[in-house]
């Protein structure tokens, strides 16, 4: 049989190929994520934009990701400051404090400006990432020959056909092995 239809499920064949490429490609985005971490506990990185009405800011430093919208529609153009674009350098302004423990959304309003903003710590994707990533890597862990299939508990000697761990039957060239 070919390839399934669109909006079919994918036949037998298809499925170990699948998990295959979901675990090496949650298995690669765990590690990016945890470089990213470790890159970002000393340096960080951040992009702006200054538009008006609306400035937008993303910084990745202290072991978390922040996002920042501000809405300045009554602001001047001209009382708008600091950096547009990429900004890059070692640890920014505040120690690091726990705050990459604590994911947050904070909102607020001063002077004309109202202000939303994300914190997203990196344990928290990492742990999006690599739970369903340790199932598939669980899930196909290959059962050695002389084993139950069921349970993986060792039938060497086992002549019942029966596994006395599980209860799951046995099959006899599985035994032999």
């Amino acid at each position: 049989m070919g390839p399934s239809l669109p909006g079919t499920l994918p036949d037998m064949r298809e499925r170990p190929r699948l998990r295959r490429a979901a675990k090496w490609i949650g298995s690669s985005i765990c590690i990016a994520i945890l470089v990213a971490f470790g890159l970002s506990l000393g340096y960080g990185v951040s992009w702006s934009s200054k538009s008006v009405p609306i400035q937008t800011s993303v910084q990745v430093y202290g072991g978390r990701a922040l996002l920042h919208v501000f809405d300045r529609s009554k602001l001047r153009p001209q009382d708008l400051h600091g950096p547009t674009g990429w900004t890059f350098g070692s640890h920014w302004k505040d120690p690091i404090q726990l705050q990459w423990l604590r994911p947050g959304i904070a909102t607020g309003a001063a002077g004309g400006l109202i202000r939303l903003g994300v914190n997203v710590p990196f344990w928290l994707p990492l742990l999006i990432v690599a739970l369903p990533t340790a199932y598939l890597w669980h899930r196909d862990r290959r059962i050695p020959p002389g084993h139950c299939p069921h349970c993986g508990y060792d039938l060497t000697g086992n002549v019942s056909g029966v596994c006395p761990e599980c209860g799951a039957e046995a099959l006899a060239s599985r035994a032999e092995d």
